[in-house]
């Protein structure tokens, strides 16, 4: 809906993609995942593998609407894997909600990880160093923190794993950098503090030899 009435996007799918023109039937299931998938090609192939894809087939389920509604989709966050998965896989020791849980806890750990390194570089800018060099990583942080949302939808947790550990690490490695960049300004400073004592002691012993 915003992305139709107000950025005029005229691409989405609209009334009409998934009700038609004339009889407005409601849509099928199969009907709203086709429409999902034409714009969400990768996500519908990884959906189609993993044990979800069955599972809801064969029970009717809509794949699509089920987690991201219909006519009031919004951006899903990690609390879908407490509010939604766990109306589902409700027992503790079900696969799915051990799944689900997992999946909560990795999203939490790179949200987290690249949190911090964003407060990081803020800090960094208002020390007055320069960041711009790490720009090309932050986009590419970010384009995996996508990836990392989509590759979900196959529901394999050792990929998932290996995913974000490559995202942690790589958020380790610019917040090391730029902890390396902080202890250089301090040695910087210590410097300066004692080449200013140095020409303070010297114009200090230079006025009393005058007198």
């Amino acid at each position: 809906g915003i992305l139709l009435l107000k950025r005029n996007d005229m691409a989405v799918p609209n009334c009409a993609s998934c009700h038609d023109n004339h009889g407005a039937l409601p849509p099928g299931v199969r009907d709203v995942s086709s429409i999902c998938g034409k714009c969400h090609i990768e996500i519908r192939k990884i959906f189609n593998s993993s044990v979800h894809k069955k599972a809801m087939d064969d029970r009717k389920i809509s794949e699509c609407v089920s987690c991201h509604s219909s006519h009031f989709i919004t951006t899903p966050d990690k609390e879908i894997y407490k509010q939604l998965c766990h109306k589902c896989h409700n027992n503790s020791s079900d696969t799915g909600y051990i799944i689900a849980n997992k999946l909560y806890d990795l999203t939490t750990s790179a949200d987290e990880k690249y949190k911090k390194l964003i407060l990081k570089l803020d800090e960094a800018k208002r020390l007055g160093l320069d960041v711009s060099n790490y720009n090309g990583h932050l986009k590419s942080l970010y384009q995996e923190m996508i990836e990392f949302k989509t590759l979900q939808h196959g529901l394999n947790i050792i990929e998932l794993e290996d995913f974000i550990d490559k995202i942690i690490i790589e958020c380790d490695g610019i917040s090391s950098s730029i902890e390396e960049n902080f202890q250089s300004i301090f040695f910087r400073k210590i410097y300066l503090i004692f080449i200013w004592l140095f020409f303070l002691i010297l114009i200090i012993l230079l006025i009393i030899k005058l007198q």
